[in-house]
């Protein structure tokens, strides 16, 4: 099964180009049976998004890039709950500091309903990795993997840009020692 998972719409200021018009309009085109929003810090366009989906026969899945230890990963909601925790996640971010919004990952409340994905191409786990420093990857996943048991996925993103292939095969290797799902994603 193929689903977009990491997808940011215009409400993501300089990181997102399409509508949610837009990206449901594409995904019903490519017969995706899923597409998930997740706008930067927040759920900005959800509302709108999940009654297109709706018309459309798409299941919308509702996340956000949420900036955690200074640097972003994608929480998915799988249920209502879920999504009140993001929301409430979200407030955190914000209140925490408003000129440059995140959250430690010791202060964020018990992520009920919630899937990480350790974040795409500007993540912390990518820039350990791309620097050599293993070790230090290993210990974030592992604290990833404690907040969110059996919830935490190593995100592969591919953007066809130098690098990536051996960028994608260390980050596998790395998810199998450590037991940990992966999923591919482009953000």
């Amino acid at each position: 099964m193929f689903a977009h998972l990491h997808v940011r719409s215009t409400f993501s200021f300089l990181s997102g180009g399409s509508s949610p018009e837009d990206l449901v309009t594409s995904a019903k085109r490519n017969n995706d049976k899923y597409l998930a929003l997740t706008d930067v810090n927040g759920v900005y366009g959800v509302v709108r998004f999940l009654k297109l989906c709706k018309a459309e026969g798409i299941v919308g899945i509702v996340g956000a890039e949420v900036t955690l230890d200074h640097h972003p990963v994608v929480l998915l909601a799988q249920t209502k709950e879920g999504y009140a925790c993001l929301c409430d996640l979200l407030t955190k971010v914000h209140l925490a500091d408003r000129k440059k919004p995140g959250i430690l990952l010791e202060n964020i409340p018990d992520p009920q309903d919630l899937i990480c994905l350790s974040g795409g191409r500007e993540s912390l786990l990518r820039k350990l990795v791309s620097e050599g420093k293993i070790g230090a990857a290993r210990s974030w996943l592992e604290r990833l993997s404690k907040a969110f048991p059996h919830k935490l996925y190593v995100e592969l993103a591919n953007t066809v840009s130098y690098g990536d292939r051996a960028m994608i095969d260390a980050l596998y290797h790395l998810s199998q020692k450590m037991d940990l799902p992966v999923v591919a994603t482009n953000d």
